[in-house]
């Protein structure tokens, strides 16, 4: 990733906001929090005691977390539930609910709430659900846990990422079918039936280092909370066709792929990723979305950094209004709020501009998670810490607050084992 060069973090005139077309948000989409969070997480989010959580979200009066785990447990009890890939709890209470208990047999890597908020949309490397063949991508009942079987989505490779804007589900991964039809990475289908949106035909190509990921895929991806605008990230080189490497935006009003580049995304960065951006979220207004990046120390590109961009996608020169570097450490997720940009991974400093894994003069130390601002990139005073492992894997805004999904078991000074949430304090 290559962005702006320079030390010093400046902030560049804002661009207009995504034109919106009248598409209410769907449940679970970042709210605006109009106060930096708590640094001290609830105590009631149950412990996940093996694996690594990777996705998160409210639906209805409750939360779902999913990942890669076996074993869950409410803070404090003695009794272990076997509970795989994926549960749900009562973010009032604490308490797991045992009647939300679906056999998913492998991975989750990304859940989003059903219009209505009575089903949860689920994705990733699994390729049987309750017994039954559901590859990729499956609909489940929050009553019960069971498939829905009126949703008849499925893809033929894993889905690492899911969206719901509205009505609308937009699913990005590793497939080359959905539905038994031809898309290359990315699908648009209906939220309640599953069923294809045939209009949508954009698809990504190439491969940015072959000899690690052949294929083309679609890792991770946000959309403005209207739904009118869509930003992709993976290791493709080509979007329909047109060059786009590694970051697309793309217009879904009128589903075409918007003239939005920059030579920045264009690094390799380290030998051992095959593209380097690792998450990206857009503000709530839709004015601009930011980017963390993994991929080893570079003076000169956007490995491990965070960065700001402004939303307008007919800037084929685009640069960062901003850039914060770790110094070598990868950040794996972000959360962007009006009040704060909500980083993670396993990062020890920001503000940490031409040092390689060492502490530069003048860089803030940070360990596992951090806040900068949104305006300006500048490190918050916000500092509650978290044990680094491989990193945190997700961060989710909502009104309630901030939560956070990771490898770890130390977070804000206390035990809490893969998953905690900061509260609000507005």
């Amino acid at each position: 990733m290559r962005f702006s060069r320079s030390v010093a973090l400046v902030t560049l005139a804002l661009t207009v906001g995504a034109t919106t077309v009248g598409v209410q948000p769907a449940f679970s989409l970042s709210a605006p929090l109009t106060q930096v969070v708590s640094d001290n997480p609830v105590d009631n989010t149950p412990d996940v005691l093996d694996g690594t959580v990777y996705a998160i979200a409210e639906v209805g009066n409750r939360v779902v977390v999913a990942g890669s785990f076996t074993k869950v447990q409410r803070p404090g009890a003695i009794v272990t539930r076997n509970l795989v890939n994926i549960f749900a709890y009562n973010p009032n209470t604490g308490k797991i609910d045992m009647k939300f208990q679906p056999a998913v047999d492998g991975p989750v890597e990304t859940v989003a709430a059903a219009p209505g908020g009575t089903d949860v949309i689920v994705g990733g490397y699994f390729a049987n659900v309750n017994g039954s063949p559901r590859r990729g991508l499956v609909s489940l009942s929050m009553a019960d846990g069971s498939t829905n079987s009126s949703f008849v989505g499925k893809t033929n490779a894993a889905v690492h990422k899911i969206l719901v804007r509205g009505n609308k589900l937009i699913v990005g991964g590793r497939f080359t079918k959905v539905n038994d039809v031809t898309h290359l990475g990315l699908a648009v289908m209906d939220a309640t039936t599953g069923q294809l949106d045939s209009n949508f035909n954009i698809g990504v190509e190439g491969s940015r280092k072959p000899s690690l990921l052949p294929i083309p895929i679609v890792f991770e991806m946000d959309a403005t909370a209207d739904g009118s605008r869509l930003i992709i990230l993976g290791n493709f080189l080509t979007v329909n066709g047109l060059d786009h490497n590694q970051v697309a935006i793309i217009n879904m009003t009128n589903y075409t792929v918007m003239p939005w580049a920059s030579t920045e995304t264009e690094s390799m960065c380290g030998s051992s990723v095959s593209f380097f951006f690792a998450d990206v979220e857009i503000d709530p207004t839709g004015t601009f979305f930011a980017l963390v990046a993994r991929g080893g120390y570079s003076s000169t590109d956007l490995c491990d950094t965070v960065t700001r961009w402004e939303l307008d996608g007919t800037d084929t020169s685009a640069e960062p209004t901003w850039t914060n570097w770790t110094g070598g450490d990868t950040l794996w997720s972000v959360a962007v709020t009006p009040a704060a940009v909500y980083i993670a991974g396993h990062p020890r400093w920001l503000d940490n501009y031409g040092c390689n894994n060492t502490k530069c003069p003048g860089s803030v130390d940070r360990e596992g998670i951090a806040a900068v601002d949104p305006a300006t990139g500048e490190v918050l005073a916000w500092n509650p810490g978290r044990a680094r492992g491989v990193g945190a894997q997700e961060l989710v805004a909502t009104n309630r607050g901030l939560y956070v999904g990771s490898d770890t078991e130390r977070i804000g000074g206390e035990i809490h084992k893969r998953l905690a949430m900061f509260p609000s304090l507005g």
